[in-house]
């Protein structure tokens, strides 16, 4: 589809989504992580709450509740994000936030009955917190450099993208989670150990989606000025 778009787009003289856009290094860098990063953070909503229902035997209001910390967290973070990325620039915080959100993703492959529950909320919080500084990094990332005559062509694209990674992060973790016989399993143990390993492997898909974010320019979106050495 995507190799018909282009076709498309190149004879067309005013495609929806001009090509030239991916001419711009921070747009393609923004496009391509939002992809990649977003395989492992978006399906959350879908996974998390079976997890603990299945593994964990919450109840339906138990599963729904034990969210509001990712939540929390999530809007929290979004009013640091903006003094981070000034003292740090987006290459620093999107390379070391990355890591983290794979390995906040894959530690819950040690999660399982006996986990108390405050470890779990502490788990979650965190993960709200650094995929919210994420999303708000690979967007203003991608729409930092287009020209005004393409804003509205990145926007429309960025959001496209958006949109259809929820839909193939949860299908992708669906098919994980089938693929280690988490629907066929016929123990708890069996289930559990399906659940683990489906976390442990899109942890390892969002972590190895930060190799995207080093190609970011060095000092992109630092503004605080460095103190000069004596």
């Amino acid at each position: 589809l995507q190799l018909l778009y282009w076709a498309l787009a190149f004879r067309s003289k005013a495609p929806i989504f001009s090509p030239a856009l991916f001419r711009i290094r921070n747009f393609a860098i923004g496009i391509a992580g939002n992809i990649a990063c977003r395989l492992g953070g978006s399906c959350l909503p879908y996974l998390i709450p079976l997890f603990f229902q299945v593994v964990l035997g919450y109840s339906a209001l138990q599963s729904g509740l034990s969210l509001i910390p990712l939540a929390l967290s999530n809007l929290l973070a979004k009013t640091v994000a903006p003094r981070l990325l000034g003292k740090f620039g987006y290459r620093n915080i999107m390379v070391v936030n990355t890591f983290t959100i794979g390995v906040l993703l894959a530690s819950f492959h040690f999660a399982g009955p006996g986990t108390h529950e405050l470890i779990l909320l502490g788990m979650l919080a965190m993960l709200g917190g650094a995929n919210s500084i994420q999303f708000t990094c690979m967007n203003t990332l991608t729409l930092i450099d287009p020209p005004n005559a393409d804003a509205s062509s990145g926007n429309s694209l960025l959001s496209t993208i958006m949109q259809l990674s929820i839909a193939v992060s949860i299908a992708v973790a669906s098919l994980l989670l089938d693929s280690f016989g988490g629907h066929t399993a016929t123990s708890g143990k069996a289930v559990e150990a399906a659940f683990h390993a489906t976390f442990a492997t899109i942890g390892a898909i969002a972590a190895a989606s930060s190799f995207i974010f080093a190609l970011v320019d060095k000092d992109k979106g630092i503004t605080c000025k460095r103190r000069k050495a004596a």
